[in-house]
């Protein structure tokens, strides 16, 4: 097994990579959220589009919140990293299977979260259940709870962790991070 290099320039290194490498998509992303949330809101014909969709989601629940993540947060990323040819030949159905499941059950835990959140903090759209919700979400449940939920598909520490035990079943290099000790 290898030994990573944890020291502070090693790490700061790889955020910067990191950053770089998203900072793109992320901002796209935040382009389209805007442009998603201010055509709900200022758009009456996208209103009833986007409430179509809640209507779905109202009524198929969980079963919405999976598909739908898996879907967006998974499969289709996962299509453009395969067009891109980053995901190997051999690797595909493994790597399709992992990338849509993994976000279907990510979709799941945090509509969880968002609807205990509902009941703990109301579903009011003023300033004060907005931050409350984003403090609680970001501070709390991102730092402590997604992180040890999340442990399963990172890479473990040890030989017979559930992480290694996956990824030595998967051909290629599936997971390129280790998770921190403190997960």
């Amino acid at each position: 097994m290898d030994n990573p290099d944890y020291s502070k320039a090693a790490l700061w290194q790889r955020s910067v990579a990191g950053f770089r490498a998203n900072l793109i998509p992320g901002l796209v992303l935040w382009v389209v959220g805007l442009g998603v949330a201010l055509a709900y809101y200022k758009m009456d014909s996208a209103k009833g589009f986007f409430d179509g969709v809640i209507a779905v989601k109202q009524t198929h629940g969980f079963l919405y919140s999976f598909l739908a993540t898996g879907l967006f947060g998974g499969l289709i990323p996962f299509l453009y990293l395969w067009a891109a040819g980053k995901i190997k030949k051999g690797a595909v159905v493994s790597y399709g299977a992992f990338f849509f499941l993994y976000w279907a059950f990510r979709g799941v835990e945090v509509d969880a979260f968002y609807r205990l959140q509902s009941i703990l903090f109301g579903d009011g759209l003023d300033w004060s259940t907005i931050t409350t919700k984003v403090l609680v979400d970001q501070f709390v449940i991102a730092s402590y709870g997604r992180l040890r939920s999340r442990r399963p598909a990172m890479v473990g520490k040890t030989p017979d962790s559930p992480g290694q035990a996956f990824v030595k079943r998967q051909p290629g290099r599936l997971f390129f991070l280790k998770s921190p000790d403190f997960c």
